[in-house]
């Protein structure tokens, strides 16, 4: 079941369900995109399993509903579209108003009088005359009174073609009907357009007995007047003709049937009182006749009735007397067989006669012919009733027309404001100007426009934030939502009012008042306005208060920033000024700290030339070991020695420090006076290293002054070289052992 409301293929907007069975639901919807135009939407759910047996039956559908959608006559249903979602297939038609023929015949009580029946009958051929001339014909299949409606103004039409058998499975057979009004050939998958004839006849069985042959047994029809004595025989002839097994013997087309029914329609009995006995004269030469045609009373001498063109000279020649001596018995008249005539006799049968024609002369004079008078004016008025009701309907068919369009033509005209408000900026005179103009429109349209969903769900979501709203920002919210819904329905009165009530509790009566001036437009005929012109008038009050409070509000923060820009302006100049004497103080700190930095690097340069003179690093170990330094330096430098000894005398003690490198200090004046490097890998500045061959030495400083020999084994040999500026190079095996570097010299 389709939910109301719900849009399928983004045009058929859903209104209510019609009705259905097990193959189909059928719904009332609109056309959204035919100005809301109302159609009857059949829905059709395939249950294949087989693929190829789905797209079979879609293929089916989309010819068979192609077909219908060719089909133009005024009783059968217009196909205007179709189109599947999923397995889900529509059919778009005609929305046809009126009450089916099933529940016609129960609301008049069971059965149909017989010119309703045939009027009903003669329109359901003429649209079988129709499906039929087609090549080939097409046959409908499924005649019965649920598929026939009868329209307000008697027409019908029908609305059903079968077409949802598409999409069921048939494991047998192809029956296309309903059992009781189903032609037995359709049992075998045979039909044909007298098929179609013999539903029509199970359809005026029921019409005219009130007996519906689908709770009976199939092709049970006992005969029409068995049932309904009171029916004519000429038309309960040619049902149960129409209702004939076998098909050879069924009425052979819709075109006959019609015929046949519209015979019976026009030659309907007339009332008996208008067969009735003339008044005859005596005088034979005035004489009367009764025709044996349509028995009225003609001249005697006629050869023809004026009446109904029947031939009286035939009559004459059979041997039977037409003069007016007849009796009505039972409201016809029968010829008298001619008999010769006695004397006796003719003065009574004169005086019979006469009296006959005067009693049938008073009857036509004082009943009859004011009766016939008294119709002919009731026909008279019924016509002028039926001209005028006739004039009176095209008026209102007219005017129906014309409201149709006006109302197409205003939706245009609101479907083309409601986009521009959409682009139009929220607040400007534009869209005042756009918004007004989409009231007015509205309020044109009868009925008046539906609203969207969108804008149902943002006006019931602003109505719902209202009710819960507590602090301003509460309100500006459900004020936006509500402004959205209404630049999408603009019309709807209620909502400018909530709208109202929500702004002026956020303090913005300016827009509180211009959509209380919206409430005014959109609903012109409510019994507030007074009460909506004074709550303005109130609103404009508080808006000048607030208006004079914000002004004074704003003076105030103008004075508070000109006092605040002023202090920060007299902060910013103490600021400056005490930069400046900091500024001040510490250039004369970096000057004197440049003056003692000079005077620092010339005393430095002082002592460093003082002390360049003795200076001499042995080796990368050695690092910044100079002669002059302190113990104090050496131990910050290296760390306490790893021992110490006498070096030959008090005065002085040698360091051995962990690398190798031994001090000997004099602790007369507590400098270095020696260093002693006795590692291999101690350098020394000059780049003679410990392992170099002794011609390096001699190339390096030339001679030695003095040259000891200290130990003269072989394999041990050692020789000291002694030069003037304190060197003592050791020479072991033609390569230097050791180096001695010493303050003073002592190479004599």
């Amino acid at each position: 079941m389709i939910a109301a409301i719900t849009t399928l293929a983004n045009r058929y907007r859903v209104v209510r369900p019609l009705g259905g069975g097990a193959m189909k639901q059928v719904y009332l919807a609109q056309d959204t995109r035919l100005a809301d135009r109302p159609c009857a939407l059949a829905e059709m759910i395939d249950s294949f399993a087989n693929p190829d047996a789905q797209r079979q039956a879609i293929v089916a559908f989309t010819r068979e509903a192609d077909i219908l959608a060719g089909f133009s006559h005024e009783h059968i249903v217009r196909v205007y579209d179709r189109f599947s979602e999923a397995n889900h297939h529509y059919l778009v038609m005609e929305y046809v108003q009126g009450k089916t023929l099933e529940a016609t015949i129960h609301a008049a009580g069971g059965r149909l009088t017989e010119s309703a029946a045939i009027d009903v009958s003669l329109q359901i051929l003429d649209a079988f005359e129709y499906l039929h001339g087609h090549n080939p014909p097409i046959i409908y299949r499924d005649l019965k009174p649920s598929n026939v409606v009868v329209m307000p103004n008697g027409r019908v039409k029908l609305i059903d073609f079968g077409i949802a058998r598409l999409f069921q499975p048939q494991t047998r057979g192809t029956l296309v009907g309903t059992a009781g009004y189903a032609a037995p050939e359709q049992y075998k998958g045979m039909a044909e357009p007298r098929s179609d004839l013999y539903a029509l006849g199970a359809a005026m069985h029921f019409m005219l007995t009130g007996r519906d042959p689908s709770n009976e047994v199939p092709f049970s029809f006992p005969p029409l007047a068995s049932l309904m004595p009171g029916v004519g025989t000429a038309l309960s002839a040619v049902v149960d003709e129409a209702l004939a097994q076998n098909i050879g013997q069924r009425i052979a087309s819709a075109s006959e049937f019609r015929r046949r029914l519209e015979r019976l329609q026009s030659g309907k009995t007339t009332d008996p009182l208008a067969i009735a006995i003339e008044p005859f004269a005596l005088d034979p030469h005035n004489a009367q006749i009764i025709c044996s045609g349509c028995g009225r009373s003609i001249p005697a001498d006629a050869s023809l009735c004026p009446y109904c063109g029947a031939s009286l000279i035939d009559a004459r020649a059979s041997g039977f007397d037409t003069t007016a001596e007849t009796a009505k018995l039972g409201g016809a008249t029968s010829p008298v067989p001619k008999r010769r005539k006695r004397w006796p006799l003719a003065v009574a049968g004169v005086a019979a006669l006469a009296a006959v024609a005067f009693a049938a002369t008073a009857y036509y004079e004082n009943i009859y012919l004011p009766r016939q008078q008294a119709l002919a004016q009731a026909q008279v008025r019924a016509q002028q009733e039926a001209q005028a009701a006739a004039v009176e309907q095209v008026e209102q068919d007219a005017e129906r027309k014309a409201a149709a369009e006006r109302q197409a033509k205003l939706r245009g005209q609101l479907s083309e404001t409601l986009r521009s408000l959409q682009s139009a900026r929220e607040g400007t005179v534009r869209d005042k100007e756009l918004r007004e103009k989409a009231i007015a429109i509205a309020l044109q349209m009868n009925p008046p426009p539906a609203v969207p969903d969108d804008a149902r769900h943002e006006i019931e979501r602003g109505e719902s934030q209202l009710k819960v709203a507590a602090a301003p920002e509460d309100y500006r919210a459900a004020a936006s939502a509500l402004g959205s819904g209404l630049r999408i329905a603009p019309w709807l009165a209620s909502a400018y009012m909530a709208m109202a009530d929500a702004e002026q509790k956020a303090g913005d009566y300016p827009a509180a008042i211009a959509n209380l001036k919206y409430y005014s437009l959109a609903n012109p005929q409510a019994s507030d306005l007074a009460q909506v012109q004074s709550r303005i008038g109130d609103m404009q009050q508080l808006q000048l208060k607030a208006q004079q409070a914000a002004e004074d509000q704003r003076k105030l923060a103008l004075l508070q920033k000109q006092q605040e820009e002023e202090a920060a302006k007299q902060a910013a100049e103490a600021a400056a000024a005490e930069a400046a004497a900091q500024q001040a103080a510490e250039e004369q700190r970096q000057a004197q700290a440049r003056a003692d930095e000079e005077a620092r690097e010339v005393e430095q340069a002082r002592e460093k030339t003082e002390r360049d003179r003795y200076l001499i690093v042995v080796g990368e170990g050695v690092g910044a070991v100079k002669f002059g330094i302190t113990p104090e330096q050496v131990r910050a430098i290296w760390g306490l020695p790893s021992w110490t000894y006498a070096a030959g005398s008090e005065s002085l003690k040698g360091w051995v420090i962990g690398s190798g490198i031994k001090f000997q200090i004099t602790f007369s004046d507590g400098e270095v006076v020696s260093v002693l490097c006795g590692r291999p890998e101690c350098r020394t500045t000059e780049g003679l290293a410990v392992g170099d061959p002794v011609s390096k030495v001699y190339q390096l400083y030339g001679d030695p002054q003095t040259r000891r020999t200290t130990n003269r084994v072989p394999s041990n040999f050692l020789v000291t070289l002694c030069y003037s500026t304190g060197l003592f190079i050791t020479i072991r095996n033609d390569s230097v052992w050791t180096m001695t570097v010493n303050k003073f010299p002592l190479c004599q």
